[in-house]
């Protein structure tokens, strides 16, 4: 069955390359945002099964946006997994003390995405 996944990054690049394998190779929908604020509205309005979201933005980053959708009963629930280029033990635990499901390196393989929404939406 169909589920709704929101992407959110500001990078229309990793936008339109998530999107398209996503859709190609899985039934859900899927939403994008650009930025933080937009994330926060579409995610309230859209109440998506999955939120991948991209913690290097301008204005209000990932780890923020985080713990704003934590914060809020209806978004409480919903996985949440952080994308970003940065690495280390440090920025790893800030991901999961903001309220991350999990937490993924940039770039990501086509496989390993898949396998993350396969692992959250319960594809089989």
């Amino acid at each position: 069955m169909p589920k709704r996944i929101l992407l959110v990054d500001d990078s229309a690049t990793s936008l339109t390359m998530n999107r398209i394998v996503i859709t190609k190779k899985t039934p859900h929908e899927v939403l994008t945002a650009e930025n933080g604020p937009e994330g926060l509205k579409l995610a309230a309005a859209s109440r998506p099964d999955l939120i991948l979201l991209d913690v290097m933005m301008p204005g209000m980053d990932g780890l923020e946006v985080c713990r704003n959708l934590r914060s809020k009963t209806e978004t409480s629930r919903i996985p949440i997994v952080l994308l970003t280029y940065r690495s280390g033990d440090d920025i790893v635990k800030r991901g999961y003390e903001s309220g991350c499901t999990a937490y993924l390196n940039k770039p990501l393989e086509d496989a390993k995405l898949l396998q993350t929404i396969s692992e959250y939406l319960g594809d089989k």
